[in-house]
């Protein structure tokens, strides 16, 4: 098992399906794994024909088309605006080389992330147990989510859902298993505990045997003419669903444009010393709070409350007399 975990980038799977890498994909939320749930249907990402981006240097816009069902034209589109956006983080890579992190703050240039090639959507299960969230409150459910895995997509063009469903939790039971080889004396306090009662429940609620069920790993000898990956949403109750997720894309597009973010991305990536060093009085070697502000986009006052949170070596520093 321990192959097809890292053959089929499940560890990666999981964190997508609770939520973990949303805010940073550099430092997952690991401790939202208590929340894994199995699935109840599945269906496209892929909707529009057209992928587009915008580059933050000029403002141009870019595009490339393909046409519905065609998956040659599909990758090939995608791989086109990727290879842009690509160019622009190297760009952005040496110009913070040659000019300073601060330069690419100061001119609001940021990471920009790839489009997905192998998306899908996820209906969730409704929780038989209270969830919580990264904050410690009870988890608003929102029913649909989104992943980006190869090997889920391309098997999703070979069943149809209600294959792919069983087959896909019986996937991540045998993941949780494989984590937790005695998984019947795992204590309540274990991050997966939950979820294998959530997984087990599941099995049990749509009379499904576990152990007779086929895996998602396993051999597909047939062809399906409504594949999973290339279908609609089969539930037109779930609109409100897609209204909820919209709404919560842009609570996370916020916070991806907030100071907390770029804080997180600045470790996650080892950066944030050289831009907190670079704010330095030279003479003292105490951070000038107001330029920290102005980089990270915030007032002084929460600048150094950021720092006091993700990085409080720095301030010790800072304390002590930086250059003394």
């Amino acid at each position: 098992m321990e192959e097809i975990i890292k053959k089929y980038e499940l560890n990666d799977l999981a964190l997508q399906m609770v939520g973990a890498k949303q805010i940073s994909s550099q430092s997952p939320e690991r401790e939202l794994l208590r929340n894994l749930l199995p699935i109840n249907s599945a269906f496209g990402y892929y909707h529009n024909d057209t992928f587009t981006w915008e580059d933050p240097r000029d403002g141009k816009v870019y595009s490339e088309s393909f046409h519905n069902g065609d998956e040659d034209g599909r990758l090939g589109a995608i791989k086109k605006i990727n290879e842009r956006i690509g160019e622009y983080n190297i760009f952005l890579e040496k110009l913070q080389e040659k000019e300073g992190i601060e330069k690419t703050f100061e001119l609001k240039y940021f990471p920009q992330d790839e489009s997905w090639m192998w998306g899908l959507h996820f209906v969730m299960s409704q929780p038989t147990i209270k969830q919580k969230n990264r904050y410690g409150q009870d988890q608003d459910h929102f029913g649909i989510l989104q992943i980006n895995n190869e090997f889920c997509y391309t098997r999703g063009l070979q069943l149809e859902m209600e294959d792919y469903v069983p087959r896909f939790n019986k996937m991540m039971y045998d993941y949780i298993n494989a984590l937790c080889p005695n998984n019947k004396h795992v204590v309540e306090t274990h991050v997966l505990y939950n979820a294998i009662i959530e997984y087990e429940n599941w099995f049990m609620m749509h009379g499904n045997v576990i152990d007779k069920t086929v895996s998602l790993v396993e051999d597909v000898k047939r062809e399906t003419d409504n594949p999973v990956a290339q279908s609609f949403d089969p539930n037109q109750e779930l609109r409100a669903a897609h209204n909820i997720i919209l709404n919560q894309r842009e609570k996370i597009k916020q916070y991806k444009n907030s100071a907390e973010h770029r804080i997180k991305e600045l470790i996650g990536t080892d950066k944030l010393d050289d831009l907190v060093d670079s704010t330095r009085f030279k003479s003292s070697g105490k951070i000038n709070w107001k330029k920290s502000a102005t980089l990270l986009g915030c007032s002084d006052k929460k600048a150094k409350s950021l720092i006091e949170d993700h990085a409080p070596y720095l301030l010790r520093d800072d304390e002590m007399g930086y250059l003394e």
